[in-house]
């Protein structure tokens, strides 16, 4: 892996994430931003026995971006909570 924060528009741009579930496992909500505006999203199921996983986006044209990650109790992501904010750029 070569963590990055600038990618080229029509690129795969990969989040990897460790996460710690309770017992009862939950779910990743991630949202994708480009200047400020939601892009895509994406929820993911985690079994109390996962402990990494990723999520990817692709962008279509250029701006300043960000990535939002959080954790909640189910894929309906009505209780999520934010775990993390990745701010990137994505260029021409």
């Amino acid at each position: 892996q070569q963590p990055t924060t600038s990618f080229t528009v029509g690129s795969n741009m990969y989040v990897t994430f460790t996460v710690n579930p309770p017992s009862q496992g939950g779910a990743v909500c991630a949202y994708w931003y480009l200047s400020g505006n939601q892009v895509t999203s994406f929820t993911q199921a985690v079994k109390s026995t996962t402990h990494s996983s990723y999520t990817y986006a692709t962008y279509g044209s250029a701006g300043q971006a960000y990535v939002e990650l959080y954790w909640a109790s189910d894929k309906t992501c009505s209780d999520k909570v934010l775990a993390q904010h990745v701010d990137f750029t994505v260029t021409a």
